[in-house]
């Protein structure tokens, strides 16, 4: 019987890459369920009573709504992922609240997700790159965000940087951020990462770009409501993935 179930949707959703690869290193069996946003199921609505992604049901009765908390949730079912001295959680906001909303509001209007907005997108870019130069100079002396071992922290906010590596972060942008890029690099080359989504490979330009996207942009990349449609295949010219 599986442990729980995570209602999410599409193999790349970057508030559940972490949650999956955290359940992966705890041998934990987790049924993905592949949601409609528009139409939550009773089941998708009693773990979480506004039909948003992810949410999780256990099998013993618990059922959570926010992305750290499930992954520390999850991470807590076995030794070795939470840091003694939970400094994991400040990382796991940060990167949730700094970095995964703004990238969202960054992207989504450039591919006809939502409403497009020059000066909603570019304080959303700029947000985005000042929240990273904030884990820059954090990892400048650190392999791990938190001690000196992988943690949930790890996992969980390389999901979250998922789509910045996807559509913006490119060369020139990696050269002035090494110790970023190394983390990341590092993180995603985890066999628990690589059982939980492709792996990306790394953008020379950046695939979207700050401008108002065409009528041809938002018919070819209507909203991902699920696996039969995934956000992983966002027509751009440049994204490429590693089978």
């Amino acid at each position: 019987m599986a442990f729980g179930t995570l209602y999410t949707i599409a193999d790349d959703n970057p508030r559940s890459i972490g949650i999956r690869a955290i359940a992966h290193v705890q041998k934990l069996d987790l049924e993905c369920v592949d949601v409609d946003i528009r139409k939550p199921t009773a089941d998708h609505l009693r773990a979480h009573g506004m039909g948003k992604i992810p949410a999780f049901a256990g099998q013993d009765g618990v059922t959570l709504m926010e992305c750290s908390a499930i992954a520390v949730y999850l991470a807590s079912q076995g030794d070795g992922l939470l840091g003694r001295n939970k400094v994991d959680l400040q990382w796991m906001s940060f990167f949730n609240s700094e970095i995964a909303t703004s990238l969202s509001n960054w992207f989504q209007p450039l591919v006809g997700w939502r409403p497009y907005d020059q000066a909603s997108v570019e304080t959303n870019s700029k947000a985005v790159l000042k929240a990273l130069d904030v884990v820059e100079t954090h990892l400048r002396d650190r392999e791990f965000l938190v001690g000196e071992t992988l943690s949930a922290a790890d996992y969980f906010c390389a999901g979250l940087s998922y789509r910045g590596f996807q559509f913006f972060l490119d060369r020139p942008w990696r050269e002035q951020h090494p110790n970023l890029t190394r983390w990341y690099q590092m993180v995603t080359e985890q066999p628990a990462y690589v059982a939980t989504t492709e792996r990306l490979k790394m953008l020379e330009d950046p695939a979207l770009v700050n401008e108002e996207p065409s009528e041809k942009t938002i018919r070819e990349n209507r909203l991902p409501l699920s696996k039969s449609h995934k956000a992983s295949q966002i027509h751009t010219h440049v994204i490429h993935r590693i089978s």
